[in-house]
């Protein structure tokens, strides 16, 4: 992985195999994907009715705001950014 030879950080990351070498030195900290976390807990729970797998859906559930909440947000947040766009354009017109 020459490219990323200089890299330093915590990319995210979705478990190919490919990258395995570039985590190797502890240099670079993988950030995995949540989503495929969650599809091996599914797959577990669909198969087996694990409790451990219905519990770890539940958490990770909770990480993700519902559909109501991002709508309230996205309403209340709209008018927010509309006049800062508008104080940006205000801004950069005049200097």
């Amino acid at each position: 992985m020459k490219h990323l030879s200089m890299f330093t950080g915590t990319p995210q990351a979705d478990s190919y195999a490919g990258y395995d070498q570039v985590y190797e030195d502890g240099r670079i900290q993988e950030a995995g994907c949540i989503a495929h976390v969650r599809r091996k807990f599914y797959d577990l729970y669909v198969a087996h009715k694990s409790p451990v797998a219905a519990e770890a859906l539940e958490r990770i559930e909770a990480l993700y705001p519902s559909a109501s909440t991002l709508t309230r947000r996205k309403s209340s947040s709209t008018p927010t950014i509309g006049s800062t766009l508008q104080l940006q354009g205000n801004h950069f017109r005049s200097a």
